[in-house]
């Protein structure tokens, strides 16, 4: 889930914690409007499906508007099976 308002395209890359690539993907559709009581906010949903190892991992997001500058964020998480 990523709330940056609209944007032209989102990359979600997903890191393990030795720093090799292990996910990514591009949405350049519509995003999702939801509402939380505070009014509308405009949210990209993604699920990394398939097999996915326990582990630390680092994903980071791009979002990307034509004529605007890009909105970069890095966070770390972990998958516990």
């Amino acid at each position: 889930h990523a709330a940056v308002g609209i944007a032209d395209s989102l990359t979600i890359r997903i890191y393990d914690i030795s720093g090799r690539q292990a996910h990514e993907a591009t949405l350049d559709r519509a995003p999702t409007i939801l509402d939380d009581g505070t009014g509308p906010k405009y949210a990209y949903e993604y699920a990394w499906e398939g097999h996915i190892p326990s582990g630390v991992y680092l994903y980071s997001i791009e979002a990307k508007k034509n004529g605007h500058g890009s909105i970069r964020k890095a966070v770390r998480f972990a998958v516990v099976r």
